[in-house]
């Protein structure tokens, strides 16, 4: 049986949904929330890099970042991506307050990402957890339907 290809291996791990603004899920293997994908022998990239090489080519030498505008870590559609700058994707961080220490809470849209990456079957409470910089309880309480909005997280 032949080796399936790269762009074969990445859309085997991607959750489409088919309508005209939805963010494509990374369903594979994640690191601090991104997807993770292996390129070669010992070499792994970022999914979501690998999805807007797949789109446009190359990343630009002056734009090195790939960066989301749907400020979700697992999205891989590329019109939700845009090749940036280290200053462009810093001051994106600071303006949507996704830096360390901001308190950040998780939003409808992310709970409702929280739901669709749990029912793949592929992640845990605990990967959840990590993925979205929350407790275990959080993750529960979106799941079992409770109030976990209204809570300070634990």
């Amino acid at each position: 049986m032949p080796k399936k290809t790269l762009i074969e291996r990445f859309w085997a791990k991607v959750a489409v949904i088919d309508d005209e603004d939805s963010c494509w899920l990374w369903t594979g293997a994640l690191d601090h929330g991104y997807g993770v994908l292996k390129v070669a022998s010992y070499v792994t990239e970022r999914a979501h890099r690998v999805s807007y090489m797949i789109e446009h080519g190359s990343i630009p030498d002056d734009r090195p970042f790939i960066t989301h505008t749907c400020d979700h870590p697992a999205c891989v559609r590329p019109k939700h991506l845009k090749a940036a700058t280290a200053q462009n994707n810093t001051d994106d961080m600071m303006n949507r307050g996704r830096f360390s220490g901001s308190g950040h809470r998780l939003s409808k849209e992310a709970a409702d990402e929280v739901k669709m990456l749990y029912r793949t079957g592929k992640f845990t409470h605990r990967d959840l957890a990590a993925h979205f910089g929350v407790g275990t309880s959080t993750i529960k309480r979106i799941l079992d339907g409770t109030r976990w909005d209204d809570r300070q997280e634990d």
